[in-house]
């Protein structure tokens, strides 16, 4: 690691030392100089009708503060947390970034996240160091450092709320490649590795099973070609070996009928009877005109790739896909559209062949001022980022089937306040891919809502309602949810002081009678003291109550308090 860190740092130097002479332009400029932001924020909370999992008072102290020196910026992000909390994740709540930057040459120091391709490296952060230089024609970028793990999420598919067991990930890659923006040819390498006899958290209480390490190589490129500045071609693909690192595992290497392309990642990866490899990639052609755009897609990935540099990708699917897109009338009119064709089970394998004819469609309308119009469908959508999809769970991984959508909005102002209306409605059919459940994971939504927003601008008052309604029905279990809220914000002492209420009330019933009353209070306060401070206060209280068995109760309570400075 300290070899990585002195060759990244080595070779920014260098490349900014060839260059010292540009520091010419910015003689002008003061030698030093500071400026950012330093915040600290205290908490409390409580609860009760359940055990308390989180510590009653905990503090933070963070900064963005940014150095610079003739002009050439070094920013630092940090955050330290003092409380009570036990832990030893690989990530820990204690955080520090940097990230220097001067003209064409750019740092990563901390807790940092780098883009190389879809396929290679995208969405995944490190602790680590990394580096990007961009002098004229020269693509290049380095990183190392320890990946998240995302099994160190907690998950509630096993009934309770804990945090799975995960070895310490550690990786290395880059990239080296020629062009410009419009114009290049990019060449990617990763690899990426658990590392034995390190489970990074093992819960004292509960038995939790443990995946095995995982041993994973990516090669990938990326090639774009701009012609006539309305017509690009874009070619990006990856090949990837993975590997589970068990010694029960191994195997000759002869024996594994490697394509002898391959053979060469064998030097970096230990194949075993687990090792599998796989091929993924798109190639588009578009043609983009003032008011017109017309292009076409393949896009393949094979049944066992996988590059743990990414959050998730669909394998064993191949598809073939045309776009149309319009804009008339100064963008008051903008329609896309997208169809094709897709199949899975790729290798024969499977018992059966599923192919589909798949489609999107998008129209905005703005016919007068005041008015928007958004209209959404898509049967089929490729996500490769974490995140929240209904079901409240970040260990899922969630296929959304089927999208369709409406939003309205209308913005009138008037001689007291203005208006805003926005109402919307959506549709959505979502197949549950978790492996702890893989029988019947089918969720279809519909979700409505209405907002209304009056604001009296000279007197610094803002008034929303709003109505909202789901239903989900998940595993033959029809949930409805009907709610209503209601936000209030006023400025006083000449806007020093802005104060915010919110309260919202949730009454979801069950088929299955599980049903459960949520009850949500927020206030804040944010007072300005000075050009460059501010002080806020937070507080919010939720009760709910469920009704299974027998009736439960619970509430929390948090207040927080922050301190800001600006320099």
């Amino acid at each position: 690691m300290k070899r990585s860190i002195s060759l990244l740092m080595g070779l920014l130097l260098l490349c900014l030392g060839l260059s010292a002479q540009g520091l010419d332009k910015f003689k002008n400029k003061p030698p030093l100089a500071l400026s950012g932001s330093l915040r600290l924020s205290a908490s409390y909370y409580s609860i009760t009708g359940a055990p308390n999992t989180q510590n009653p008072f905990s503090w933070v102290l963070s900064g963005t503060p940014t150095l610079s020196v003739f002009g050439i910026k070094f920013p630092v992000s940090f955050s330290y947390r003092g409380s009570n909390l036990e832990t030893n994740l690989q990530f820990p709540l204690n955080r520090f970034a940097a990230s220097p930057s001067w003209k064409w040459g750019r740092l990563h120091l901390g807790q940092r996240s780098m883009r190389l391709t879809d396929y290679t490296l995208s969405g995944r952060d490190f602790n680590g160091v990394g580096v990007e230089l961009n002098p004229g024609v020269l693509r290049f970028a380095a990183l190392s450092g320890n990946f998240r793990n995302v099994q160190t999420q907690a998950d509630s598919l096993t009934q309770l709320a804990l945090i799975l067991p995960s070895f310490k990930r550690n990786g290395f890659g880059g990239k080296l490649g020629v062009g410009t923006a419009q114009n290049y040819l990019d060449f990617i390498f990763m690899k990426i590795e658990d590392q034995e006899e390190t489970i990074v958290f093992q819960s004292p209480e509960i038995a939790t099973p443990v995946s095995l390490p995982k041993d994973n190589v990516v090669l990938g490129s990326d090639l774009k070609l701009t012609l006539f500045k309305s017509l690009s071609l874009r070619l990006n693909g990856a090949a990837s070996l993975v590997s589970d690192k068990d010694s029960s595992l191994g195997i000759p290497l002869d024996t594994l009928n490697l394509d002898r392309w391959l053979e060469p990642l064998s030097k970096v990866i230990e194949p075993n009877l687990s090792t599998r490899w796989g091929l993924a990639g798109d190639a588009e052609l578009s043609l983009k005109l003032k008011a017109f755009s017309i292009g076409a897609k393949y896009h393949r990935v094979d049944p066992y790739f996988r590059s743990l540099g990414t959050f998730f990708i669909r394998n064993d699917i191949e598809s073939y896909t045309g776009k149309l897109g319009l804009r008339l009338w100064e963008n008051k009119f903008n329609l896309n559209l997208q169809a094709g064709r897709e199949r899975n089970n790729l290798s024969g394998l499977k018992a059966r062949t599923q192919s589909r004819t798949i489609g999107s469609a998008s129209l905005f309308l703005n016919p007068i001022k005041a008015l928007q119009i958004n209209l959404n469908y898509s049967n089929f959508q490729r996500d490769n980022e974490s995140g929240f999809v209904e079901i409240e769970d970040t260990l899922r991984v969630v296929n959304l089937t089927q999208l369709q959508s409406l939003n309205i909005s209308y913005r009138a102002k008037t001689q007291g306040p203005t208006l805003r209306l926005r109402a919307s409605v959506s549709r959505q059919s979502i197949e549950d891919q978790s492996v702890y459940r893989p029988i019947d994971n089918h969720l279809n939504s519909l979700v409505g809502s209405f907002h209304a927003g009056l604001h009296w601008k000279e007197a610094g008052f803002r008034l929303t309602p709003s109505l909202q309604y789901r239903q989900m029905d998940f595993r033959g279990d029809l949930r409805q949810t009907y709610g209503f809220g209601l936000q209030l914000s006023q400025a006083l002492l000449e806007k020093k002081l802005r104060l915010q209420a919110r309260f919202s009330l949730r009454q979801t019933m069950s088929q299955q009678g599980n049903d459960n009353t949520a009850l949500n209070l927020r206030a804040s306060g944010r007072f300005k003291l000075s050009k460059r401070q501010n002080i806020n206060l937070n507080l919010h209280y939720l009760s709910r109550q469920y009704q299974a068995v027998d009736r439960v109760d619970r509430s929390t309570f948090r207040l927080n308090f922050a301190y800001s400075f600006n320099f």
